[in-house]
């Protein structure tokens, strides 16, 4: 008990640096908010942050972003049958080669997830809003996604290189249930995970997402990598592009 006070209390600490590092501020305990002041699609700053429980770093929105593990799957599973294309893959894509992928079915993926989630660190953050699951964020170090590793998008994007280095993490997915969309969630989900990231030895932090203002349209499918103004607002650099629309984004966490 003693080790995981340490653990959580560690995250917090990182969580705040990093908060402070996008000039957030802490102050006093966690307190039920509207969702005033979240990032609109230009990527607005959110009002100061707050810190709640030891492991939990919650937002002005109200959300608490805590690490996923075993005790917490039949949240997962609320989240990821939510509509969407999360029912059929949940969160294996990045994991798996795409010759895997066309071998496993949906309950295979649903085990694997499941399995990943006794692991250290945790495969992920759930963002729970006035006490419900209501989102997910995938993270990890980028050693652990073969998909990333076999793709040539990153060095395309010139951020290919230390492929073994295990303290540069890739942030991979977003899930929000669908009672919970177009409520600022984003923000504060991968601020958390950033935060979550740090506690846990990360150096960089990378991304895939999608620049909305370069497309025309868009499917809600293609959403899951997350949209260039959130993470750019939660202090992400892009450092290349694969496409036209498909920039790659890093934030430096340790020298």
């Amino acid at each position: 008990m003693g080790d995981h006070r340490v653990q959580t209390n560690r995250m917090v600490r990182d969580a705040q640096s990093v908060a402070a590092g996008m000039g957030l501020t802490s102050s006093g305990p966690a307190r039920c908010r509207s969702g005033h002041g979240s990032a609109d699609r230009r990527g607005a700053r959110l009002p100061p942050a707050t810190q709640g429980p030891p492991g939990i770093y919650s937002w002005s929105v109200a959300l608490e972003v805590r690490p996923a593990d075993r005790s917490m799957w039949d949240d997962v599973c609320t989240v990821m049958t939510t509509t969407g294309d999360s029912r059929g893959c949940w969160c294996q894509w990045f994991h798996t080669t795409s010759a895997e992928w066309r071998r496993r079915g949906r309950d295979e993926h649903r085990t694997a997830l499941c399995d990943q989630l006794a692991a250290d660190p945790a495969p992920g953050v759930l963002g729970y809003l006035d006490g419900q699951p209501a989102a997910w964020c995938a993270l990890g170090p980028r050693t652990g996604y073969q998909r990333v590793r076999r793709s040539r998008k990153p060095a395309a994007a010139g951020a290919g290189g230390d492929l073994d280095d295990e303290t540069i993490w890739a942030v991979t997915c977003f899930v929000v249930r669908a009672p919970f969309r177009r409520r600022g969630l984003s923000l504060p989900l991968l601020t958390g995970a950033v935060g979550f990231a740090a506690a846990h030895g990360a150096s960089v932090v990378e991304g895939y997402p999608v620049d909305l203002d370069r497309r025309d349209r868009i499917g809600a499918a293609e959403l899951y990598v997350g949209a260039l103004s959130t993470f750019l607002a939660a202090g992400f650099t892009e450092v290349g592009r694969s496409a036209p629309a498909r920039p790659v984004v890093r934030r430096t966490l340790h020298p």
